[in-house]
């Protein structure tokens, strides 16, 4: 019957040809009525677009008159008013960008018909004219659906259907959507013969009779439509998809602004959202100050996801128009980055002037704006690490650079953090408390209860000491160095629920003695330390100082439940320092001050909002159960024994071998072990990002979930970057790592740990002569663990492979293996799946 064209807004316009049936479908989309007033129509479109058709069939058949209005009057406002007025127009067709600019409708106008853009926020008052929202496009060749605006809405509903077609939401794994939800909305049309010499375009877009409009609709529980994004406008940002339009209505409600359009970029190893707005509607409502809009980004936090945030807000003269009349959204190009870096901003305070320069020194980005944003300047987590390393004047954390980001941000919150500053008074108070324990801790209490009478879990220290120690001020020192950590008396209890809880127990704390044994005796003594903790009925600690006719021994044993590897190891430090000079003055442990803190954190948004975030990266997992966590065993049983693979100089130490590199690697690998396009693994953040968190001797680390999808054409540079994201997301937001009730038995998941040496010294001190190897118990609840070892004097990187040898064959772990350094090579060369 008649071929129409699509407006070109995302690429060359296509022809979608016909047919004669789809005549009846266009005019049946116009409501009947008993009685049709003479009416005159204000007719805008291109004739080869498909809202010409939409508008002279039903409107030719039900006697109306249509007055074309030039392509000239339409690019000049006060011509298309003057031409509205002086022909006393009833109704019009035009699109929202038009609508926002139109604030005074004619009297004449009784209704005015909207589409091909998001009508949010668009509404007269009293309801005249009335706005028909409609949903169509050149591939249906009439309106799909439509809704009278009764208000103005966040997101303006495209209402129900208007004739009798078969129509569904699809999610991301292609299957239908019941009742309220989200997914690409798609129909049938019959009389649809796809595109004009397009047939691979006419295949991918009309799949078994269905046309996949490429919109993402939301269903409401009254079967209201909306059209919250376009599939190909979609951004993937920290593995969370980005929702264009509900970042602009939060940004119109905050603002005031009509008209603001949000689009994603990638760029480099980074992914943002650039935020477009008018200059003049900006300038009106008084927030405009040179360049920059004036924004409550604290406000603007509390409305939307930390990923969701723009980086980047444009003011633009016009929006770039397409000869249909709607925004041209491929035009809108990437922000100007250095336009947004030259903008120097002067320290007011001496806070802010110690920042700024602190800054400018670990980037080499000297001077440094009081309004710079370290990570758009070049900022990563481990630079984030060197400069809370640097900064001797405050206590601050890595976790705060990724909070407040710009000097001036992070200089108010140390000022007010100074006067919240832990005390001693604070400290005796979290004492008097009970605390729930940790993700980490719950997740090593689970793995206890698989092997309640293992020692496994159990962290030792045993060295003979070298003959001029005197064991009488060794002794005194490690007394010293208990008395100093409340969390080596840590209690573990349980409440009525079944809960595990803990707390500080101050009869823990007894003192150690020297005990005089036989040199034939010391191994039965250590293996005694060694032996299994009952969690709840005894210290998590042992610790034994014997002297033999030969020699002095030292040994020292943490349970991993209440106590991290730097934990430990600052409890073994202090102990040294305090032995070997005498003038030692251990800092003050707040640990359970700072438990108090965490806790506090857990009912404030940031822990909602991290809860929403992680429960988003397991959202595939949510849709599709049968996805594996970790990688797919062999043998299921709940006996697991241990064995290792272990390749010694896997990798040479080079240059961007970070552990997020390996980390990357680690769920890639899994993913392609598992022949799934989805991968999840668990790493360990220490969290002692600040002066504080370093002197406390308690469990403090933090679980990093990281979750990858691939697909082909997918970059390692795409990859890295998403796992980067995380990261850093994970490290500002260690109060929450995991969602339980999506991962079910965590002990499945691949687990990574990036080991550097330890920070004890103590192996290598004056006071050790030799360590004394007593073997663990060999369970192992987990499934798998990688471990790349990082040993300081060495050249080389070492590869361990922990694994449960009953659920795992070890030719699968060595193909594992070969996969995992696979993808090392991959992400290095920046590859393409």
């Amino acid at each position: 019957a008649y071929a129409v064209y699509t407006s070109g807004s995302t690429g060359n316009p296509k022809g979608v040809l016909h047919e004669y049936g789809n005549l009846d479908q266009c005019h049946s989309s116009e409501p009947e009525k008993d009685v049709y007033e003479p009416h005159k129509f204000g007719f805008v479109p291109p004739l080869g677009f498909v809202a010409t058709e939409i508008l002279v069939i039903p409107k030719l058949a039900t006697a109306a008159t249509l007055y074309p209005i030039s392509p000239q009057a339409l690019r000049n406002f006060t011509q298309l008013k003057t031409f509205i007025e002086k022909h006393e127009l009833n109704g019009i067709y035009l699109s929202p960008s038009y609508l926002r600019l139109y604030e005074e409708p004619a009297s004449s106008l009784e209704m005015i018909y909207t589409a091909s853009e998001p009508a949010n926020g668009l509404y007269y008052e009293g309801g005249i004219p009335v706005i028909h929202n409609w949903y169509g496009m050149s591939e249906s060749g009439f309106v799909v659906l439509q809704y009278k605006l009764d208000r103005a809405y966040e997101v303006a509903p495209v209402g129900r259907l208007l004739i009798d077609i078969d129509l569904e939401l699809i999610d991301d794994e292609g299957k239908t959507i019941e009742g309220p939800g989200q997914g690409e909305l798609c129909f049938r049309n019959e009389y649809v013969r796809g595109y004009i010499n397009l047939p691979e375009q006419t295949k991918k877009a009309f799949v078994d009779g269905w046309y996949h409009t490429a919109d993402i609709c939301r269903r409401d529980e009254r079967g209201l439509y909306y059209v919250v994004g376009r599939a190909d406008d979609m951004i993937k940002i920290n593995g969370n998809r980005i929702e264009p339009a509900e970042i602009e209505a939060a940004v119109r409600n905050l603002t005031g602004l009509k008209a603001v359009i949000a689009k994603g970029f990638f760029e480099e190893e980074r992914a943002y959202i650039a935020l477009y707005y008018l200059r003049a509607q900006a300038e009106e409502l008084g927030i405009l100050q040179g360049e920059q809009l004036v924004i409550d980004q604290g406000a603007l936090a509390k409305r939307l996801p930390p990923y969701m945030l723009p980086t980047y807000y444009v003011p633009l003269d016009a929006f770039p128009m397409n000869a249909n009349g709607k925004i041209a959204k491929k035009e809108l190009r990437a922000p100007d980055v250095k336009l947004n870096m030259d903008h120097y901003a002067a320290p007011e305070n001496e806070t802010e002037e110690y920042l700024c320069g602190l800054m400018g020194r670990v980037l080499e980005q000297e001077p440094f704006s009081a309004e710079g944003d370290f990570f758009l300047a070049g900022g990563s987590s481990i630079r984030a690490i060197r400069l809370v390393e640097a900064c001797e004047k405050f206590d601050l954390g890595s976790q705060d650079i990724y909070t407040y980001r710009t000097p001036r941000k992070l200089a108010a919150y140390l000022l007010s953090k100074e006067e919240e500053a832990l005390t001693e008074q604070d400290e005796e108070n979290a004492r008097t408390q009970v605390f729930p324990l940790l993700d980490g801790q719950r997740q090593n209490l689970y793995y206890e209860s698989h092997a309640p009478n293992s020692n496994f879990l159990n962290m030792p220290f045993m060295i003979r000491l070298k003959d001029e120690i005197d064991l009488e001020r060794f002794a005194s020192a490690v007394n010293e160095t208990i008395r100093s950590h409340p969390a080596i008396m840590t209690r573990i209890s349980r409440a009525e629920d079944g809960t595990y809880l803990q707390r500080y127990e101050e009869a823990y704390g007894q003192p150690v003695v020297i005990q005089e044994i036989a040199e034939a005796d010391v191994e039965a003594a250590m293996k005694k330390l060694y032996q299994c903790f009952d969690i709840e009925r005894e210290p998590l600690y042992r610790c034994g100082i014997f002297r033999t006719e030969k020699a002095g021994y030292f040994g020292f044993v943490q349970s991993h439940v209440v106590a991290d590897g730097t934990s430990f190891g600052i409890i073994l430090r202090d102990i040294v320092n305090l032995y070997e000079k005498r003038d030692t003055v251990i800092e003050e442990d707040h640990y359970f001050s700072l438990l108090a803190q965490r806790e506090k954190k857990r009912s404030g948004e940031s822990y909602r909002e991290a809860q929403q975030y992680f429960r988003g990266l397991f959202e595939k997992k949510r849709k599709d159960p049968s996805l594996p966590i970790g990688l797919r065993p062999d043998d299921v049983t709940s006996d697991r024994v241990a064995d290792f693979l272990y390749i010694k100089d896997a990798f040479e130490k080079k240059e961007g071998r970070g552990s997020n590199l390996f980390l990357t690697a680690c769920a890639l690998a899994e993913a392609w072990y598992n022949e799934v396009p989805w991968a999840a693994v668990t790493s360990i953040y220490g969290n002692r990002d600040s002066k504080k968190k370093m002197a406390a001797a308690g469990f403090l680390a933090s679980i990093l979930t990281i979750c990858i999808e691939v697909s082909p054409g997918m970059t390692g540079k795409a990859l890295l970057r998403t796992v980067d994201e995380q990261t850093v997301y994970g490290i500002a937001h260690t109060e929450y790592s995991l969602p339980e009730d999506l991962v079910g038995d965590a002990s499945e998941m691949l687990r990574f740990n990036y080991q550097k040496d330890t920070i004890t010294g103590i192996s290598n001190s004056p006071i050790a002569a030799e360590r004394i190897p007593i073997a663990p118990d060999n369970n192992m609840p987990g499934s798998v663990s990688v471990n790349v070892i990082d040993n300081k004097d060495e050249d080389h990187l070492h590869l361990a492979i922990r694994y449960a040898k009953n659920v795992y064959e070890k030719a699968h772990i060595e193909q594992f293996t070969e996969l995992f350094i696979k993808a090392v090579g991959f992400l290095e060369e920046d590859g393409t799946l």
